[in-house]
């Protein structure tokens, strides 16, 4: 057991080394050996091949490591980040609903995680690109419910007065 532990946090390491020095096949390697032999720290090789992939513009390849770490490891520490990346990468292929769908996965199964405000602001993106302005303001009112002294209350705000001056409301 003891042995499995070393591997597994010396192929790990290999693979944020390789990471870190732009060797992304070799971080693939590592991550990849990891996942396959379901040594510890496997969910965290499916989230770091899903950023390895992200940085490489492969984002099916992406999606798809971050939705078998969602669907393989629901408790992991990784799940929420990979929730919000998941969002964020089909928000950037034009897919809204999908990311819509794990962003609220987010928001709804990880109320305490710290990435729940980040999830209302994106939700509040892609209601206001729908045309769903009062859905928008929904979402970013849940923000300073939350926290309203955050970083994202900040932009909350911004969103929330961009969306009166748009249909102007003089509130």
């Amino acid at each position: 057991i003891v042995k499995r532990q070393i591997y597994a946090d010396a192929l790990l390491r290999h693979g944020d080394a390789s990471l870190q020095r732009n060797q992304y096949e070799r971080a693939q390697t590592s991550y990849q050996k990891v996942i396959q032999n379901n040594l510890p720290g496997a969910d965290y090789a499916l989230y770091q091949r899903g950023i390895v992939f992200g940085v490489q513009g492969k984002h099916v390849d992406k999606l798809m490591a971050l939705e078998n770490l969602v669907s393989r490891h629901p408790r992991s520490n990784y799940t929420p980040d990979a929730l919000l990346n998941i969002g964020i990468t089909y928000q950037s292929m034009n897919r809204p609903n999908e990311a819509r769908q794990n962003l609220l996965k987010l928001v709804n199964d990880y109320k305490n995680s710290p990435l729940v405000n980040q999830a209302y602001i994106q939700l509040g993106l892609i209601a206001f690109n729908m045309g769903r302005s009062e859905e928008a303001l929904n979402y970013y009112k849940q923000v300073f419910a939350n926290n309203p002294a955050s970083s994202e209350a900040r932009d909350a705000l911004k969103n929330i007065e961009e969306i009166y001056v748009e249909e102007g409301n003089p509130e």
